[in-house]
């Protein structure tokens, strides 16, 4: 190899990307790792169904929740690291990397998501009843009485 020619692989390559990456995944796989709210959410939900219910839910729901974590935060960061170590990238590896980052991001976003979801829920509920009706004061009487 000369050094006139290039690998064309590393012209295109984006280190930016994998930068900001290599940099993100630690981040919200550490996250995702200590957030209890989406649990805590789920649980709720499954309150409303019978006890084997909530028990199979809140099983399927934590196992697949840990293993998009874990393959995401265990897969996505060593890809990363190694094109960035290589200064080049194979095809497969952006589009890993960046599912891996957007599998944590929805990891950790999913709790604040339903908690506002909830509350923008609620206030409907009451904006649709509309203000509760008070008696005016001195007006709680039955008229003539």
């Amino acid at each position: 190899m000369d050094g006139c020619h290039s690998d064309p692989m590393t012209e295109k390559f984006n280190a930016d990307f994998y930068i900001t990456c290599a940099t993100v995944i630690p981040v919200l796989f550490l996250a995702a790792a200590i957030q209890g709210q989406a649990f805590v959410f789920l649980l709720q939900r499954a309150g409303r169904g019978t006890a084997r219910q909530r028990r199979w839910i809140t099983i399927r729901f934590f196992r697949l929740r840990v293993a998009a974590i874990v393959i995401a935060g265990i897969g996505g960061e060593p890809i990363a690291l190694w094109a960035l170590y290589r200064e080049s990238e194979r095809p497969w590896q952006r589009p890993t990397v960046l599912v891996a980052t957007l599998i944590l991001l929805v990891a950790v976003a999913a709790a604040p998501v339903g908690t506002y979801a909830d509350h923008v829920a609620q206030f409907l509920d009451q904006a649709m009843k509309g203000p509760q009706e008070r008696a005016a004061p001195g007006k709680d009487e039955t008229p003539g009485g």
